[in-house]
């Protein structure tokens, strides 16, 4: 089935306010934590800068996908819009992070079992590259047996995928097609890039 952005969704679920992700990554075997270690400036600087790094970054994405007309859901008090079912053809869940029973959101913690509800009984393209937490990860696909599933055979960075994800949504602007079509293409030419 042919998606455009209209059609999408993203549910977002990222540390993006400085504590909350400084205690991400002060984890031992973080990436950031061994950048750390490695530095000349001090761990609480080295997050900072991270941190900074990766909030801009993703918030200029999430802008993008804003003005392409994605519905992006941030928050758990709009969690209720993300109406998947009736609405999208294609649907993106970025957890970037494992927080037990609760998915952070940018204003609350959303429970696992409300987010795998607002995904309902989906049957559409649902993107679970980013998903990165184990207890969510089982209640989605619960949730939504009957969707067809894109799931990393590695682990992407945030910063990577949510590129990813707005190179194919633009690309789905000019041309609308199935979204796990259109991720594959783009997902490929960044690669050959990357080799150039």
């Amino acid at each position: 089935m042919d998606v455009a952005p209209a059609d999408c969704a993203v549910l977002v679920g990222v540390a993006l306010r400085a504590p909350d992700f400084v205690r991400q990554v002060r984890a031992p075997q973080s990436h950031a934590a061994l950048v750390a270690r490695a530095s000349t400036r001090s761990p609480d600087e080295v997050y900072a800068r991270r941190w900074a790094q990766q909030a801009g970054h993703v918030g200029r994405i999430l802008d993008d996908l804003h003005e392409l007309g994605v519905l992006v859901v941030e928050e758990w008090a709009r969690l209720e819009q993300l109406d998947l079912v009736t609405r999208g053809r294609a649907a993106v869940v970025v957890a970037t992070h494992n927080t037990g029973a609760a998915l952070q959101m940018h204003d609350a913690y959303a429970p696992h079992d409300t987010v795998a509800a607002a995904v309902g009984a989906y049957r559409g393209c649902l993107d679970l590259c980013s998903c990165r937490s184990i207890d969510l990860l089982p209640l989605v696909r619960a949730a939504a047996p009957d969707a067809r599933l894109v799931i990393a055979k590695r682990k992407l960075s945030l910063v990577f995928h949510m590129s990813l994800i707005r190179a194919t949504l633009r690309s789905l602007a000019v041309r609308p097609r199935p979204y796990e079509h259109a991720l594959s293409e783009v997902a490929a030419e960044f690669v050959l890039r990357s080799m150039e």
